[in-house]
């Protein structure tokens, strides 16, 4: 099985048209987003908690090291949750608290592809094929809504790319201004298939690189010649 970095242990369809506003009042055009196949009621969820969402809500993820930025193209929204296996419900009533965000695609049908001219594009306005729930009191853990998701964020066209980050979490993601990706799969095989659309990768420490090494080396063997590197030695 894959390194524990990547294990989504719970925690904590439609399209979405129309123009959409987050906190702090950035409003973003998204007549022009393409209809995802699934029911809108799963992008009605995430609608409802992100119109609840307060602009003390938005400054508490500021403080907790998220950019304007990523609020303003991921745009968190609170919620309360509860965990059924591997999968999370909204529970407005009695949940856990949580953050929830709607995890897009380049093509719903084939949720494993990466890369994109527009990579930001897709991130905050491309079909969505899942939500993500997430807490900061639990940094490497997460719980899908409906379980298809595979990877969270979209990488640019690897032509001269600069290596690409991989977050060990969403928080790490969010950090980065959405920049990278965090691999959501529990199937090794399925993450060896999604980094090796990378050309570089840019690890988090040596730890991390490693995991990334072996997920690489993941069979049915197919030659590589993605590197990867990390930001930081691990700790002693």
């Amino acid at each position: 099985m894959m390194a524990v970095e990547y294990d989504p242990v719970p925690l904590a369809g439609g399209d979405r048209t129309g123009d959409r506003e987050c906190a702090g009042g950035a409003h973003i055009d998204t007549t022009d987003w393409r209809a995802a196949p699934l029911p809108r009621g799963i992008v009605g969820e995430y609608e409802a908690a992100r119109r609840g969402m307060s602009f003390g809500d938005a400054c508490a993820l500021v403080g907790l090291g998220v950019p304007w930025k990523t609020i303003t193209i991921a745009c968190p929204a609170p919620a309360r949750i509860t965990i059924g296996g591997d999968l999370y419900t909204p529970d407005p009533d009695g949940g856990r608290p949580a953050c929830i965000l709607p995890v897009c695609a380049v093509d719903p049908e084939i949720p494993e592809l990466i890369e994109a001219g527009d990579h930001e594009y897709v991130v905050g306005y491309g079909p969505v094929v899942d939500l993500i729930a997430f807490a900061p009191t639990a940094r490497h853990r997460w719980a899908l809504r409906l379980g298809v998701a595979t990877v969270l964020g979209v990488i640019p066209v690897q032509y001269y790319a600069e290596p690409v980050p991989v977050h060990r979490d969403v928080w790490g993601w969010l950090r980065a201004e959405c920049r990278g990706i965090v691999l959501l799969t529990r199937d090794p095989r399925e993450a060896g298939r999604i980094l090796r659309q990378i050309t570089a990768i840019e690890a988090e420490d040596e730890q991390h690189a490693a995991a990334l090494r072996r997920l690489l080396r993941q069979p049915p063997p197919v030659y590589t010649t993605v590197s990867v590197r990390s930001r930081r030695r691990a700790a002693a």
